[in-house]
């Protein structure tokens, strides 16, 4: 599995459609490989991820054309996330990962 995170440095992006690159990880077993960092440059997300072959995106806020496009991809998502990288993929690997009650983003771009 190949879980990218929204980011920003080594902190989740707030909000995805403002996410300047992505975190990526091959997960195979619960065993984490490396991270690369892969920057969308302009290109639509959802199929530049695609394109990654990434299964899952972690997020910030997102709104609903988003989402979509992801889906669109069969790209799975988990939003409302924030703090460090490496903090939310140990929390989503050990299932403690919590979402933030909304995490819509009506302010889409």
């Amino acid at each position: 599995m190949i879980i990218a995170l929204a980011s920003e440095g080594n902190r989740i992006a707030e909000r995805f459609v403002r996410a300047s690159e992505f975190a990526v990880y091959e997960v195979d077993f619960g065993r984490v490989g490396g991270r690369s960092t892969v920057i969308p440059g302009g290109r639509e997300t959802g199929s530049f991820l695609r394109e990654c072959k990434v299964d899952l995106v972690i997020c910030g806020r997102i709104g609903p054309r988003s989402r979509q496009r992801l889906m669109e991809e069969g790209i799975k998502f988990f939003g409302g996330v924030s703090g460090p990288v490496e903090r939310a993929l140990s929390a989503y690997l050990d299932g403690s990962l919590e979402a933030a009650g909304d995490f819509n983003d009506y302010e889409e771009e």
